[in-house]
């Protein structure tokens, strides 16, 4: 075989798939597609192991070519059985999502009776460290999602559209949550418990709302007494009804999309 005839062959061919296979931009780097994932990239990886090989004399065109070709349908085969059967991680399952919600959910929760109970000598460290819980669910569900985005044209495995986009909003709750924590410590340890005793009749009203079954469709809490803009005090509040308004939303988009 001609070894100059070899590579420009195979240039020529990778340049051509590569440029008409993979997306432009940061993705081109991993040469991963939204509309074709990684076939492309081995396309290319096969073509050029089998050449290579025929090259150094290690078998015929055939057999090396017959080889690879089976190999690959083999491990595509054994990937759609494992996603199938257990432990059935998928990235289209709204499971996961409503999972991740539920843990922001919860640490919302448990802050709330932390500010119910206003005990100035609370240690916030167990928000913070379920809070880190949720968001590696988070990133984890997030990662799978976008790693399965590339088959939505298979009804099977095709990734609901509006999954991506809420578990970035979620994502950006869980901030909001992150930054509401750090304000309630930071006035517990500065002004006591007063604010939160003056305020408990509003806390305790949004975490009745919270514990309600249809939390989704209820009304938010009442006005309550006014607060100055400039006071983070003020911003409790508005960072409580906020979080609270936004878990509702996100509830509401899960229901639709396991009910699709």
């Amino acid at each position: 075989m001609n070894p100059y005839a070899t590579v420009v062959w195979l240039l020529a061919f990778t340049l051509f798939a590569a440029y008409f296979g993979i997306d432009i931009g940061p993705g081109a780097l991993f040469h991963t597609s939204k509309d074709h994932g990684f076939p492309i990239m081995y396309l290319i990886l096969t073509l050029s192991l089998v050449m290579l090989e025929v090259y150094h004399g290690s078998g015929t065109k055939t057999e090396i070519f017959v080889n690879r070709v089976v190999a690959t349908i083999t491990g595509v085969l054994m990937a759609v059985v494992i996603n199938i059967f257990p432990p059935y991680v998928k990235g289209n399952d709204p499971k996961r999502v409503e999972c991740y919600c539920n843990d922001v959910q919860g640490v919302f929760v448990g802050l709330l009776d932390t500010m119910v109970l206003s005990d100035p000598k609370h240690d916030f460290e167990l928000e913070n460290k379920k809070l880190h819980e949720a968001h590696q669910l988070g990133q984890l569900t997030h990662y799978l999602a976008v790693d399965a985005s590339p088959f939505r044209s298979i009804p099977f495995f095709a990734v609901d559209p509006r999954i991506i986009p809420l578990l970035e909003d979620m994502m950006l709750t869980e901030a909001f949550l992150h930054d509401l924590i750090e304000l309630t410590s930071g006035i517990m340890k500065k002004h006591g418990d007063t604010f939160f005793r003056d305020h408990r009749g509003f806390f305790n009203e949004v975490l009745a709302d919270m514990k309600k079954e249809n939390f989704q469709d209820t009304a938010l809490p009442t006005e309550v007494e006014a607060v100055a803009s400039s006071d983070n005090r003020g911003a409790v509040l508005n960072g409580v009804t906020l979080i609270l308004e936004r878990l509702k939303k996100h509830h509401d988009m899960i229901q639709k999309i396991n009910h699709k």
